[in-house]
């Protein structure tokens, strides 16, 4: 996305965005013949990481929390999608955004998938990355893991005041 479709869906009533793609875990794809997708996303994406968090882009660059802001969330897609990541990989992630212990402000885990293609092999990766996050559900007193929807966590990360 750039910052007109931001605007563009922010104008349609959308909360929340995924388009920040953590391009480190696409080094399978960095001279992959025939692709730009690694180079696309390093170029687009470029400090986005295993533990980039939610904010609100400024009018002047997608990548910048600051103000004037558009008045979407972006929620970085820091544990990529299970088309290009291993359960490890989206484990990592996880630990790198939960090492333990109390948090001290929420934090997001966002990985997922693109369904025309999902196939059992994405299914036995999300299930073993979902399967380790399981372990630690608030909902049972073991750790801080919530399941939440994109426009959750618009209500966890409101829209700042101008």
């Amino acid at each position: 996305a750039e910052i007109h479709t931001l605007r563009a869906l922010a104008g349609a009533g959308f909360v929340a965005d995924g388009s920040g793609a953590n391009w480190r875990l696409l080094e399978e794809w960095r001279n992959l013949p025939g692709t730009s997708l690694y180079a696309w996303c390093q170029e687009h994406w470029t400090t986005i990481n295993n533990t980039s968090q939610p904010y609100y882009p400024s009018e002047a660059d997608i990548l910048d929390p600051g103000t004037p802001f558009v008045p979407i969330l972006e929620v970085p897609d820091n544990g990529l999608l299970v088309d290009y990541v291993s359960a490890d990989e989206m484990i990592q992630v996880f630990e790198d955004n939960w090492p333990g212990g109390a948090l001290e402000a929420p934090r997001v885990w966002s990985i997922g998938y693109h369904p025309p293609n999902f196939s059992e092999t994405y299914k036995s990766r999300i299930h073993g990355a979902l399967s380790h996050a399981d372990q630690f559900l608030a909902s049972e007193d073991r750790g801080p893991a919530v399941y939440a929807t994109m426009s959750d966590l618009a209500l966890v990360w409101p829209v700042p005041t101008r």
